[in-house]
């Protein structure tokens, strides 16, 4: 017995090429999102390099030398920098550069205030295959104890100001707000405080 099949549209080869046609664009647009998340992760990564790479440079020529700073502005490191370290393939981490040293006033005090500032820069290759650079600044403040913070400054309790009286006396409803420096073992205070 013989079939015979008239009037076959032929629908197989159509939905086979639409679906063809689909899944290549499904895979083209995971492989463009895949690519486009695996440029942000090194951009990430390279972005903390830098900022691991300032502050290596800032620990390795600022540290120490900050607290002794006199002048202005000190250029320790140049534009040119000095190479970091070397990743487990032998590459170098990056370059730290740009490295000053200043100081200046607080606001609203009169406590000086050491700044330091660096600049990491590191480069990798993007997956079209060109260079890219990325830096990161980082700062660090050092600031020294100073007495303007302390409220009474004093070895024993005595009189001080214009016109000072024979004794400081603290009334019972006196209170101290702050810190007490002194350079005897205890603060000597009267019998009315």
């Amino acid at each position: 017995m013989k079939k015979k099949f008239h009037n076959s549209s032929g629908s197989v080869a159509p939905l086979a090429i639409l679906f063809t046609f689909f899944s290549m664009l499904l895979i083209v647009a995971y492989l463009g999102q895949s690519s486009t998340i695996a440029s942000m992760e090194k951009y990430r990564f390279a972005e903390l390099r830098a900022q691991y790479v300032a502050e290596a440079g800032l620990n390795r020529e600022a540290v120490d030398y900050l607290p002794y700073l006199d002048a202005d502005t000190t250029i320790l490191v140049g534009k040119q920098g000095m190479e970091f370290g070397e990743d487990q393939n032998g590459n170098p981490l990056g370059v730290y550069k740009n490295i000053s040293c200043y100081t200046q006033l607080m606001d609203g005090s009169t406590r000086k205030e050491f700044v330091a500032k660096s600049t990491g820069e590191v480069n990798y290759a993007s997956t079209v295959g060109s260079t890219i650079t990325v830096q990161k600044t980082v700062f660090m403040s050092m600031v020294p104890s100073g007495f303007e913070e302390f409220m009474y400054f004093t070895n024993d309790e005595e009189p001080f100001g214009p016109m000072p009286s024979s004794s400081v006396n603290f009334g019972g409803g006196d209170m101290l707000e702050g810190r007490v420096h002194t350079n005897s073992p205890t603060v000597t205070f009267s019998e009315w405080g």
